[in-house]
């Protein structure tokens, strides 16, 4: 079947789609872009200019994903206030030709990672489509293949239902919606569709969805796989392409279908032509600014601010940086909130170890564990024990350091509080760095698999660095091709993640393994 065949199955009335949205439709709905709002975020918080500059690349684009930087702006206090923005915009063009689709009974399924609410926005606008949106989290999910209103999935979530909305490394690829997410792919696949339209989709959520559909074997259905390129302006001039010619990473690499290279708005009105629509202004700056205030207005203190810029500063490694808004936390943050003090200062420790000073670091650790346990914080407690053990164990006080995680473990272990998992895997990880130094690697191995199995249920930064420390020990332990492998799998998920920590050190690893004689 040519490329056409399935152009055609778009347009042939008697044909069932199964469509697989993502950002790109929305754009001119007046909603801003990642971008846009990425940079006026930093600006609210406070970051210099020239400080903002360094989370972005040489090219422009930024040295982390979305889901890093919500990471930092939603998990410091759990607050929504931000997903406001997808509330706004209006249907565009490509919302209303999924409506008409809908109309004519063409749709078998409509999934999308978008939180916006624009495709049930123009959905309702029709008096007799009949639809139902499923997310991951619903108690009882139904069988899309045999729903009788028109199923609209929303795999990352909905604005309209903030506490649905899976936005962070964490959200995404932990927790119980994980699988429900990855099941809903599946039906997606398997929906009885007759061709499955990718579009406005960049398929990179390599956490959920994309491993979801490369491990669809028993799904064969015809895909068209459209890929926006602003400088293709004819369907004639479209670069088509068969989709094994996709990397042999890319999910739909095993599907039968093609890739079409063209501009989007192009290729929608010559294959189903053009359409009007009700979208007629623009969403002002305000309008949209509004949700980000709202959201700064919501900090309990002014020192979340500069916490979460330090955070973003640390990841890309740019400790100097890091260590100047860490100052302003701390300044904010004394005499006002003991635990924001303890946290500022438990940053501060981790800053002054990258760079070198040991003792002003230790000393840093130990002042905040005697603030948490005076406000008895667990997860305070645990995490400090936990940087106290490594930063001793790694300046030569070995039974110091092994000392203090033994009691960061009890702790973890008599103690139930949120993040006992991850506070346990800091602990694990740490003591496995210590028992290779000491070259008791099978009990190095033991803390890192264990570690591995914590971090698994969401934690991607840290999953990405216990990967890297394994990669070390299986080379010390002359395992050399389980070692690239692992390192492999650590620089993929690393750089996926904006761990750049790990994506340099995996590197070094690398080219230290292949240069040492076999």
């Amino acid at each position: 079947m040519a490329a056409t065949k399935i152009i055609q199955l778009l347009t042939n009335p008697d044909t069932r789609v199964a469509i697989l949205c993502g950002a790109g439709i929305s754009v001119s709905s007046g909603i801003p872009d990642v971008t846009t709002i990425l940079e006026t975020c930093l600006a609210a918080l406070g970051a210099d200019p020239e400080d903002a500059q360094l989370l972005r690349q040489s090219d422009g684009t930024w040295r982390m994903p979305f889901e890093s930087f919500m990471d930092a702006f939603i998990e410091h206090d759990k607050n929504t206030e931000l997903f406001g923005i997808f509330m706004l915009g209006e249907p565009n063009a490509n919302h209303y030709l999924i409506r008409e689709l809908a109309s004519k009974k063409r749709l078998a399924v409509i999934s999308t990672t978008n939180f916006d609410v624009l495709i049930e926005r123009a959905l309702r606008e029709h008096p007799n489509i009949d639809f139902q949106i499923v997310l991951p989290n619903d108690s009882q999910r139904p069988d899309l293949a045999s729903m009788a209103p028109l199923p609209l999935v929303k795999l990352h979530g909905t604005a309209d239902q903030p506490r649905t909305i899976r936005s962070t490394v964490q959200s995404i690829s932990g927790g119980t919606e994980f699988t429900s997410r990855q099941a809903l792919v599946r039906q997606v696949l398997e929906s009885g569709a007759d061709v499955l339209w990718v579009w406005g989709y960049s398929v990179s959520d390599f956490l959920d969805i994309s491993p979801a559909i490369a491990a669809a074997t028993s799904s064969m259905i015809p895909v068209l796989l459209l890929q926006h390129d602003p400088n293709i302006r004819s369907l004639n001039d479209a670069i088509v392409e068969p989709l094994d010619r996709l990397t042999s990473t890319h999910p739909f690499a095993r599907f039968f279908g093609f890739t079409v290279r063209v501009d989007a708005d192009a290729f929608t009105e010559t294959v189903f032509g053009k359409r009007e629509t009700n979208f007629n202004r623009r969403i002002t700056s305000a309008e949209w600014s509004a949700p980000i205030r709202r959201w700064l207005d919501s900090f309990p203190h002014s020192h979340v601010r500069y916490s979460i810029l330090c955070h973003l500063f640390y990841i890309t490694t740019d400790y100097s940086v890091a260590l100047k808004y860490n100052s302003l936390a701390l300044d904010a943050s004394r005499a006002k909130d003991p635990r924001g003090t303890g946290a500022a200062l438990s940053n501060r420790g981790l800053i002054l170890y990258k760079i070198g000073q040991v003792e002003v670091a230790l000393s840093a650790f130990r002042k905040a564990l005697a603030l948490f346990q005076a406000i008895e914080f667990p997860f305070g407690i645990a995490t400090s024990y936990n940087s106290l053990g490594y930063a001793l164990g790694h300046s030569g006080l070995r039974a110091e350091g092994y000392k203090y995680l033994a009691i960061g473990l009890n702790y973890v272990a008599t103690h139930e509080f949120a993040e006992s998992r991850l506070c346990e895997g800091y602990l694990r990880k740490s003591r496995g760095e210590l028992n290779v130094l000491d070259s008791a690697f099978e009990a190095a191995d033991n803390d890192y698999d264990r570690a591995l199995y914590l971090f698994r249920a969401g934690y991607k930064a840290e999953e990405a660095e216990v990967l890297m420390l394994k990669a070390r020990l299986y080379w010390l332990m002359n395992r050399r091709d389980e070692a690239r492998a692992l390192l492999h799998e650590a620089r993929e998920l690393a750089t996926a993640v904006g761990n750049r920590e790990v994506v340099v050190g995996s590197q070094q690893l690398s080219e230290e393994i292949d240069r040492q004689p076999s």
